[in-house]
């Protein structure tokens, strides 16, 4: 935001273009932090995480490896504003943590704590309950979504295991966060325009406008998972696009940055979609 707030005032064809590039610049950096160090850092990671905790191993998702490129695709995207959320990552990153400190274990292995293989999934189960908490500071939460989304079945014994996991990521989060970041930019997103709402949590005569927009968004949840299928569908059909971009991740990226970069340019239609 710097950088663009210095370049538009030389010139406005200056500020455009050091926004997209500098969107565009970092976004390519994660890009190629996944094609050259780990290409199993790709997307979120939630459903192999599944995947793999209903019993089917997939190959090299739980490695230091994955765990590297995953940090480091993931600063670089965040860092480059591109409007994208962590939560997904930072389950990823938590169920690989999680493995990689299980494997520590391996001199213990005779303990029959240790030589349980259940235990490895519980650790799993737990370590993306962790990653949660640390995308939102909310333990209890992150218990509940580790039974929910990761686990066919919990065992209740792994609760305050789990609960305990989460705490002390969620305390660790928190004092990281007033430690390391300064107090004068350590605030939430600023709003472009002003507001002055009411006190009051909401009004009777509102209640119709709370249905209406209820039904509204029901209708534009139902008509993005269609237009998504479609443009799924467009992807692996279409001879054109095979012919650009096919299996050229990079190039894509590269390509939708420079989309999201055009769209979110605050001087055009960005101011009404966003903050700084």
């Amino acid at each position: 935001m710097m950088l663009y707030e210095l370049s538009k005032e030389y010139d406005l064809i200056v500020g455009f273009a050091a926004w997209v590039g500098y969107l565009t610049f970092f976004v390519t950096l994660a890009a190629l932090a996944c094609k050259y160090i780990a290409v199993q850092a790709i997307g979120s990671g939630i459903p192999e995480v599944k995947v793999i905790m209903n019993g089917f191993m997939l190959q090299n998702y739980l490695t230091f490896r994955t765990l590297i490129a995953k940090v480091v695709g993931l600063t670089f995207t965040l860092g480059s504003g591109l409007p994208v959320g962590k939560e997904g990552p930072f389950v990823h990153m938590g169920a690989i943590v999680g493995t990689l400190l299980s494997k520590m274990t391996k001199p213990w292995q005779n303990n029959a704590f240790f030589s349980n293989e259940s235990r490895e999934l519980q650790i799993l189960s737990s370590g993306c309950a962790v990653g949660i908490a640390c995308t939102f500071s909310a333990p209890a939460g992150a218990v509940l979504y580790g039974i929910e989304s990761t686990h066919k079945y919990f065992a209740v014994k792994n609760y305050w295991r789990s609960f305990f996991a989460t705490t002390c990521s969620a305390l660790l989060f928190r004092f990281a966060n007033a430690v390391i970041i300064p107090p004068h930019i350590a605030g939430t997103i600023m709003a472009y325009f002003q507001t002055s709402f009411p006190n009051e949590v909401f009004l009777i005569e509102e209640i119709p406008v709370f249905i209406l927009i209820g039904i509204l968004s029901g209708i534009f949840g139902a008509l993005f998972v269609l237009i998504h299928r479609r443009i799924t569908f467009f992807r692996k059909r279409n001879r054109t696009y095979k012919a650009i971009f096919g299996n050229k991740n990079v190039v894509f990226t590269i390509f939708m940055a420079i989309l999201v970069g055009v769209i979110t340019y605050p001087d055009g239609f960005g101011k009404y979609i966003a903050g700084k």
